[in-house]
């Protein structure tokens, strides 16, 4: 029991770390440098163009996709391990996505689809986004 608590504890904690690096990431590349007119300027350039608008939509509606392929074909992978939903699949790309941010050539995205899961050992989810 206590192995337990303990466990949930640093997930906690480490969750919170994931949550509070990308915040601080987010700022320190928009705000932080100081060229926050500049952002400003070039913003307001491209929505002027009437194709913007629709480019925006349709670059979420396809990293949507994308990321529910990859959710679907994580499922898939990991459901001999621990069989999970396609919304905590979901979540565990999500997870894997912003963790990556943090790392060089995204190697931290196995540790972030890792972290989701609670039946399989980590390694064993690490090398199930190695083979995916």
């Amino acid at each position: 029991m206590k192995n337990t608590n303990l466990y949930k504890t640093l997930n906690n904690i480490f969750r919170l770390a994931i949550v509070a690096a990308s915040l601080g990431f987010i700022y320190w590349k928009v705000f932080a440098g100081g060229n926050l007119k500049e952002l400003a300027e070039s913003i307001t350039s491209y929505t002027g163009n009437p194709h913007f608008l629709r480019g925006i939509i349709l670059l979420m509606l396809l990293m949507l996709l994308n990321w529910a392929v990859e959710s679907v074909k994580w499922q898939q992978l990991v459901r001999r391990a621990e069989p999970i939903s396609f919304f905590k699949s979901f979540q565990s790309v999500l997870a894997g996505v912003t963790v990556s941010i943090f790392t060089p050539n995204r190697t931290g995205e196995f540790i972030g689809r890792a972290f989701i899961l609670k039946k399989s050992a980590p390694f064993t989810a690490v090398l199930l986004t190695l083979v995916g």
